[in-house]
């Protein structure tokens, strides 16, 4: 499964050529912690990706069409990123927060227009934040 860390950000300075003013940014690793519990093999058969949003709560990512909700974490402790290369293994970072995904079952939401009363049908579900 693909794990999701939100890594402390390693402050980079760059200076423009031509310039004196100096451009900052940060590196920030995230790890996503995706439920795959249904299927396994479901992180490497995906074929289509797209993250809506991964600062707001609930961050957004969609997977072959399958949304995906999920919650800010932090980590027990510090969680190391590395990186496989054709030369072996290189630390990239690290972090001290995640996000934790479950699939969120839109089609799964079902109201009962006899009782007017809405319920989700089990299954794994995120909890909606209104």
């Amino acid at each position: 499964a693909m794990a999701s860390h939100s890594a402390e950000p390693a402050l980079m300075t760059r200076t423009s050529p031509g310039s004196e003013e100096e451009d900052e940014y940060e590196d920030c690793y995230l790890i996503l912690d995706l439920d795959c519990s249904e299927n396994r093999n479901f992180t490497r058969e995906v074929k289509a990706y797209s993250i809506q949003d991964l600062l707001s709560s609930p961050a957004v990512i969609h997977l072959d069409g399958k949304e995906m909700r999920g919650d800010h974490q932090d980590t027990i402790g510090t969680s190391l990123i590395f990186e496989q290369g054709k030369d072996g293994v290189s630390y990239v970072g690290k972090t001290f927060k995640k996000i934790r995904f479950s699939r969120w079952h839109l089609d799964s939401y079902k109201f009962d227009k006899r009782t007017s009363q809405s319920r989700l049908s089990t299954g794994t579900h995120a909890t909606p934040r209104v």
